[in-house]
C-alpha cells in the first residue's frame, strides 16, 4: 500500500463511522478549504448572487428540463441557493446514531438536500468550480447540446429520484479509453454510515483500479448518512435509479454489474444484492456485519431461508482483524452459512486492519473476484 494514499483514506474514511462512537478527523493536506466555514467559502465566489440569479433562469428558459445534465446543474444551484440561505444547514453538525437505540427513520424521506450530505467535512468540493460546471452546463443545454453524455473522467452528477422528485447526487469514473462500440462493467459502491458518495471516492482508492482494469463506477448517495440502505428511507430505490442512470448513458453490460460496499454500506450490499440478486453477477461486503443476528434483523428472514431461494449469486466477504465494530467473528460465521447454501463464496481477512481500512485494503481483492465471475472490463 502506498503510504500516503492510505494517510488519505484513512482521513476520509474516520469522516464516517458506522456506529455512534465516532472519530475526529482532520482535514486531508490536499484539500485544506473543505475545513473552511461554507459561508466563507461561498463569500469567495465573486458575483455570487448575481451569477445563481442567472443561472436559474438559464435553466427555467430551457426547453430540456429533465436530461441528466440539466438536473446535474439544477443541483449545483440549488445547493448554493440553500447554502447561501442558511450556511448552518451545511456545515459540519451533529451525527445521527446508528445501531441499537437510534432515532426511528421519518415515515418518508427528507425533501432537504442537507439531509443528504455528511454531516462531517460537508460539501467537500470545491463550491466555485462547481458552480462554473453549472454555468457552462446552462450554457450547452440553451443551444441544445448535451454536454454530459458520453463524459469520460470523475463527474459529479444528479437526477430527479424517480421516488418523489427530489434531486439526489451520485458520482461516477469512467475509464479514459471508454468507448460505446462495446459493453463495459460495472460497479456499484455503497458508502457506509455518516457519509455521503463523495467520501471514499475523495480517497481516490477505487479510481485507479477502474482504470487500470475497465470498469466505470458510480459511487451513490443512497439517501445521505444514516439511510441504512432501506426501502423506507429511498436509498434503495436510489441504488436501483443510479444503476439505470447508468445503462441509459454508457455501454453497461447488464450481465456484468458488480455491488459493493463499506460498513453501512456493506450491509447494503448484503440487503440489496440478496434482494436484488438478478441484477447483479456478484457481490463484496466490506466489513459489513456486526453479527448475524443484526445481518437477519434487516433481511427481515433468517439468512438459511434467504439463501435458499434464487440465483447463487458469487460473494466474497472481507473483514479486519481489529475491527470491533463489525467482527471477523461475525463474517466467518456468515460466510459458513453462504458456503453452506451451495453459493461461490470466500472470506478474506486483513489481521492487522481496524474497521476503515478494510476498506482500503479490499479493493484489489473485491475487483479481482468480480473479474473471476466476468468482470474484465478490458
Amino acid at each position: 500500500m502506498i503510504p500516503n494514499v492510505r494517510t488519505k483514506v484513512i482521513l476520509g474514511a474516520a469522516l464516517c463511522m458506522a456506529l455512534v462512537r465516532m472519530v475526529s478527523a482532520q482535514p486531508t493536506t490536499q484539500h485544506p478549504e473543505w475545513n473552511t466555514p461554507v459561508a466563507q467559502r461561498l463569500a469567495a465566489i465573486p458575483n455570487l448572487d448575481a451569477r445563481l440569479t442567472a443561472l436559474d433562469k438559464a435553466l427555467n428558459t430551457a426547453k430540456d428540463q429533465t436530461s441528466l445534465s440539466a438536473t446535474t446543474a439544477r443541483y449545483t444551484l440549488e445547493v448554493l441557493k440553500g447554502a447561501l440561505a442558511n450556511p448552518k444547514n451545511y456545515e459540519t453538525r451533529p451525527v445521527r446514531p446508528l445501531g441499537s437505540g437510534a432515532a426511528p427513520l421519518p415515515p418518508v424521506p427528507s425533501k432537504e438536500l442537507y439531509d443528504y450530505i455528511a454531516p462531517i467535512s460537508p460539501l467537500a468540493f470545491d463550491l466555485a468550480a462547481e458552480l462554473k460546471r453549472a454555468e457552462q452546463i446552462a450554457t450547452a443545454i440553451q443551444a441544445g447540446r448535451d454536454p454530459i453524455a458520453g463524459i469520460t473522467g470523475e463527474v459529479r452528477l444528479a437526477y430527479r429520484s424517480s421516488l418523489d422528485g427530489v434531486l439526489m447526487p451520485f458520482r461516477v469514473y469512467v475509464p479514459a479509453n471508454y468507448t460505446a462500440k462495446h459493453s463495459w462493467p460495472l460497479l456499484v459502491f455503497l458508502h457506509g454510515g455518516q457519509c455521503d458518495e463523495n467520501t471514499f471516492m475523495n480517497s481516490e482508492v477505487l479510481q485507479p483500479l477502474a482504470e487500470r482494469l475497465g470498469y466505470l463506477i458510480v459511487a451513490v448517495n443512497g439517501r445521505g448518512p444514516a439511510s441504512g440502505y432501506t426501502k423506507q428511507s429511498g436509498a434503495q430505490q436510489d441504488v436501483l435509479d443510479d444503476m439505470a442512470l447508468m445503462q441509459k448513458y454508457y455501454n453497461i453490460d447488464s450481465n456484468r454489474v458488480f455491488l459493493s460496499g463499506h460498513s453501512m454500506g456493506g450491509s447494503g450490499t448484503w440487503t440489496i444484492g440478496l434482494e436484488f440478486r438478478d441484477k447483479f453477477a456478484a457481490i463484496a461486503p466490506m466489513a459489513g456485519a456486526s453479527s448475524l443476528s443484526t445481518l437477519e434483523s434487516r433481511l427481515g428472514a433468517s439468512l438459511d431461508a434467504t439463501l435458499a431461494t434464487g440465483k447463487k449469486i458469487p460473494i466474497l466477504i472481507t473483514c479486519g482483524g481489529k475491527d470491533f465494530t463489525n467482527p471477523c467473528e461475525s463474517a466467518v460465521a456468515v460466510y459458513e452459512k453462504v458456503k453452506a447454501a451451495g453459493y461461490p463464496t470466500k472470506v478474506v481477512e486483513y489481521p492487522v486492519d481496524e474497521h476503515n481500512p478494510v476498506f482500503i485494503d479490499s479493493p484489489p481483492e473485491i475487483v479481482a473476484w468480480f473479474d473471476r465471475f466476468g468482470g474484465k472490463g478490458k
